[in-house]
């Protein structure tokens, strides 16, 4: 039963909503704890984003963090969930821990099933040492990387890194309270995702 097969990778729908929302953003929640951040994020960001919350069950129904299953099997369910939600502009955002499952499912969901998400957001995490990520930089959407004083373990020249990653555009975006879980931060957060999205010309279809 403690096998990576009894633990199931998932993303559930923040708030239902009547009407259709333009784009939709899955968040990868840094710990068990952030993801009341994101349920009060998600509430800000309506009608205009519709939230994804991606998350780990086990076989005793306990839910925590996707990223601590980061293994071949989770990212696999990860992909395969998400692009059963592309029908509309989808973007990715990693907290923490998640980020790197996120750009990993996002580096996926390109390569193998064609979709291209509008917009990969990484928050307060490093990226991954390029002898990590070998071959050619093969995302196509464009990559914000949020960093803030408030995770001073990570320097803003990790994060800047972030910038060899993508092929299309890349913003540094400095926030101030943005830890993790990043409490006091929700309208920062949320106009920075609005603005992003709003004005991203790359839209989830065929790569």
């Amino acid at each position: 039963m403690g096998n990576l097969t009894a633990h199931r990778v998932h993303a559930t729908r923040a708030y239902s909503v009547t009407e259709p929302s333009p784009h939709r953003l899955a968040f990868f929640p840094c710990d068990v704890e952030s993801v009341s951040y994101y349920l009060a994020l998600s509430e800000l960001l309506l009608p205009t984003v519709e939230v994804l919350l991606v998350q780990c069950t086990d076989a005793y129904g306990e839910t925590g963090p996707a990223f601590a299953r980061n293994s071949g099997d989770a990212v696999d369910q990860v992909v395969n969930t998400l692009a059963e939600w592309a029908d509309r502009p989808l973007a990715l955002f990693g907290d923490g821990g998640g980020a790197r499952l996120a750009y990993t499912v996002a580096e996926r969901l390109e390569r193998e099933a064609g979709i291209t998400p509008s917009t990969l957001f990484v928050c307060n995490r490093a990226a991954p040492p390029q002898d990590e990520v070998p071959g050619e930089v093969s995302l196509h959407c464009p990559l914000v990387a949020i960093a803030s004083p408030a995770a001073p373990e990570v320097s803003l020249r990790e994060i800047r890194a972030w910038g060899g990653r993508t092929r299309a555009d890349f913003a540094l975006e400095t926030l101030h309270d943005v830890a993790c879980p990043p409490a006091k931060s929700q309208r920062q957060v949320a106009n920075l995702i609005h603005d992003q999205l709003i004005s991203s010309k790359c839209l989830s279809g065929t790569a």
